[in-house]
């Protein structure tokens, strides 16, 4: 039952607070090969959108906690407008990226600063780099 799913991906993402790295399963073992695909195209489209949207919603729900905090932030790149940084907690490419604006002042790639987390999105967070604590 994709309801069941549903509310286990919830529950262990609320108890971890991070994301899902990828929508399918695909860890191929003999049991596995032997059952039929019967799951029409449409449904399991259907379903991977359901599990996306929760996944987003969880996001973003675990993002908003985020608001107002002070992280430490190693930035990776520039992109546009924009310094891209995450967490030392974070993987690169994978985890939040951390957006600051790259109008105020300038980042070293590959340096920590203290950021103040200033909003949110489903899969990014935005902030400023604050003076150190």
């Amino acid at each position: 039952e994709v309801g069941l799913l549903l509310a286990r991906i919830a529950q262990q993402q609320r108890r971890a607070q991070r994301q899902v790295g990828d929508s399918r399963a695909q860890a191929p073992d003999e049991r596995q090969r032997l059952l039929r695909d019967d799951v029409p195209e449409a449904v399991k489209q259907e379903r991977v959108e359901r599990i996306m949207a929760l996944q987003r919603d969880l996001s973003l729900e675990n993002n908003m906690r985020r608001v107002g905090r002070v992280e430490r932030v190693v930035i990776d790149s520039r992109q546009g407008d924009y310094y891209v940084g995450r967490t030392q907690y974070d993987s690169p490419e994978v985890d939040q990226e951390i957006l600051i604006p790259a109008a105020e002042r300038r980042l070293v790639r590959g340096r920590f600063y203290d950021v103040g987390i200033e909003r949110a999105s489903d899969y990014d967070l935005y902030g400023r780099v604050v003076p150190r604590r």
